[in-house]
């Protein structure tokens, strides 16, 4: 009869599974491996019956686990969700500011407005005729960062004053509070030009006199007719 335990014991043991796979293949599965192998020691005195204990309360505790991870789910897939749509709506705050630093890089700056499009040093047309090279290039992106938020700042602030003089406009006439908002307005917009000009004179500092000048010549090319 021992000689069959043996047998047995040893057939478990060598048709048993990687613990990887165990673990793959269904949760717990190598516990209750564990268990089934104490089980078969046991019955052959091979060891001690706390042994066995100890496999049933570890198989115990992993189907106590998996119990709860499965209460838990719908939890874990609302978290999922709800991650999922801060996401959504972090990439489209993102959008917004982006047009947003357009939008001030449209406003008016006197004579260092280019008429070209945004980011203009980095097309290569425009490199190659102006022969900028690698580090006047990096230096007007960096001149550009360096401003973004600033940019985006003060333009959100235009708008915000620009929406409340519409909303005074609107209601009953307080021509007061619409004076000392049309104030509001004008410093706002002013301080986004000059925030503008600024960035754009520091792009512009990084050109030589003779690639101003191509560039001036490109501008006034660029410019719709009238202007």
């Amino acid at each position: 009869m021992r000689t069959v335990i043996i047998s047995t014991m040893s057939a478990l043991l060598l048709s048993a599974p990687p613990a990887s796979a165990q673990q793959a293949a269904k949760p717990c599965q190598a516990e209750e491996v564990a268990v089934q192998r104490s089980k078969v020691l046991a019955e052959a005195q091979a060891v001690a019956p706390q042994q066995l204990e100890a496999a049933q309360n570890a198989l115990a505790l992993c189907q106590a686990l998996q119990a709860q991870l499965a209460a838990r789910e719908p939890t874990l897939a609302a978290l999922r969700a709800a991650e999922s749509a801060l996401r959504a709506q972090q990439a489209a705050l993102s959008a917004r500011q982006d047009a947003r630093v357009e939008r001030s890089l449209k406003q008016s700056s006197g004579g260092l407005q280019t008429g070209l499009a945004d980011l203009w040093w980095k097309n290569p047309a425009a490199t190659q005729y102006l022969g900028l090279t690698a580090d006047q290039q990096k230096k007007m992106d960096d001149v550009f960062q360096q401003s973004r938020s600033t940019l985006m700042q003060l333009n959100y602030t235009l708008e915000r004053e620009e929406g409340k003089l519409e909303r005074l406009v609107a209601e009953p006439l307080d021509e007061g509070a619409i004076a000392a908002q049309i104030d509001r307005v004008a410093q706002a917009r002013a301080d986004l030009e000059k925030a503008n000009g600024r960035m754009l004179l520091g792009i512009r500092k990084q050109l030589t006199p003779d690639q101003w000048t191509k560039l001036s010549q490109i501008s006034s090319l660029a410019q719709p007719p009238g202007k």
